[in-house]
């Protein structure tokens, strides 16, 4: 076979290996309908466990730095550890989570699912860091298996939305944000619940047979790694090697003479000017709404979903939970075809998911149910989850184009400084709010 073709077997083992990015934390909020009554955090455990988000992004920059220091020559030693220490403390994490996630400790007086919490921030870590392996890892494949990667991502989201809607049977406890849950299980409990088809405990390993799969694949691909032969970049810009060579002035500064101009170019002062024009073409007001986005999207929204949506029934949390998860990568997905670098329109889509984070506030925040408890509230709650995550995702593409457009890496590096502040600060001040009890549970 021709190494530079498609091999399907490759082809799937690169969508195995996709699926192990952001399963577990996928998972875990999929779960989460049936683990808020039987914790004794309950409605709060969605504020903590978004921090702990959060915290595990310490993941990410330690492998970073970790990757430099290894240098050039070690890079694909590092991506292999790195891989195979992502797999074995997800499956590990998942494990003991199936075991473990209703036990609970007294710290201050006060009891916690300190298992529950401690394991999630492992499996968070773990996906986090899978952001910045898993993608340069497949730089050594054609860039036809980058499609697979990507569906396997998708598909992290989807095969736990599709376990968690199996397992749903029927809702626990009434409708009502006045509803206090009774924490079923104990230290010393089984951690056994009722209302569903199969309990956590197999829903878990289902998770963790998802992350060995992920590493079978990984194995796979690492002896395959040496098959292909790099295809080179065409739109790549050409290097001082490619172009005219650099030459040295008497006083020591490089400088490179243009074909039919007698003139220097100084590319020091080249590099310098073409920085400050990339800083002064940063897209700032679309870079302070893809803040406020993520603030909102990964901070205050998840944190307050219990307080929000809970008291309508497990079966609207668990509804939204998955229309959110599912609908964020088809918004990502549509914008392939309907691609747009509309200022005005993506100030409309921020405006729309503005409104609805406001008004997702105010049902965590109203102790009376303004919705019908029955299925045309639980029909409103679910639509408001799939606009607000279409459009934030949407927006987000958009966002990271316009910056690319006017500042090229420049750009996009500033768009992922601005998601993790705006996603630590939406964090941060939400958790401080349900600590402080502003939110009705």
């Amino acid at each position: 076979m021709d190494p530079q073709r498609t091999s399907w077997v490759t082809f799937l083992m690169v969508m195995l290996f996709g699926m192990g990015s952001w399963v577990a934390i996928n998972g875990l909020w999929s779960e989460l309908f049936v683990l808020i009554p039987y914790t004794h955090e309950q409605y709060k455990l969605t504020a903590y466990l978004t921090v702990i988000i959060q915290i595990a992004n310490v993941g990410p920059i330690a492998y970073t730095v970790a990757e430099k220091l290894a240098g050039e020559e070690r890079r694909l030693g590092c991506q292999s550890v790195g891989v195979a220490s992502i797999v074995s403390i997800g499956t590990l994490a998942c494990i003991l989570l199936s075991q473990l996630w209703h036990k609970c400790s007294v710290i201050a007086g006060t009891e916690h699912s300190t298992a529950l919490i401690a394991l999630s921030f492992f499996l968070a870590l773990v996906d986090c860091t899978s952001s910045v392996v898993f993608l340069p890892f497949l730089a050594a494949f054609p860039a036809t298996y980058l499609s697979a990667l990507y569906i396997g991502e998708g598909l992290s989201g989807l095969i736990p939305s599709a376990l968690a809607l199996i397992q749903f049977r029927s809702q626990v406890g009434t409708c009502g944000h006045n509803t206090s849950y009774t924490p079923a299980v104990g230290c010393n409990s089984t951690g056994v619940v009722h209302g569903v088809h199969f309990q956590p405990n197999i829903y878990f390993g289902s998770l963790a047979a998802i992350t060995i799969a992920c590493g079978i694949a990984f194995a796979f691909l690492r002896r395959r790694v040496g098959s292909y032969t790099p295809i080179p970049d065409a739109d790549a810009a050409p290097t001082a090697d490619d172009s005219e060579p650099l030459k040295t002035d008497t006083d020591g500064t490089e400088y490179m003479e243009l074909s039919g101009q007698d003139e220097k170019v100084n590319v020091l002062s080249m590099d310098c000017l073409k920085k400050r024009q990339q800083d002064w073409n940063l897209p700032v007001p679309m870079l302070i709404g893809l803040a406020w986005l993520c603030a909102l999207a990964n901070g205050v929204l998840p944190a307050i979903s219990s307080y929000a949506y809970f008291p309508y029934g497990q079966l609207a949390f668990l509804l939204t939970t998955v229309a959110g998860i599912l609908s964020a990568p088809a918004a990502s997905f549509l914008y392939y075809f309907l691609p747009s670098k509309s200022k005005p329109l993506v100030s409309c889509l921020i405006g729309v998911a503005t409104c609805i984070a406001a008004y997702v506030v105010f049902l965590a925040s109203y102790c009376d149910r303004p919705l019908e408890c029955r299925s045309s509230g639980t029909a409103v709650i679910v639509i408001l989850a799939i606009v607000f995550s279409s459009c934030t995702s949407y927006s987000k593409v958009a966002i990271s184009t316009i910056a690319h457009h006017s500042a090229q890496a420049r750009g996009l590096r500033w768009c992922g400084i601005v998601t993790q502040i705006g996603s630590f600060l939406g964090a941060v001040v939400t958790f401080a709010l349900t600590e402080n009890d502003v939110f009705c549970s």
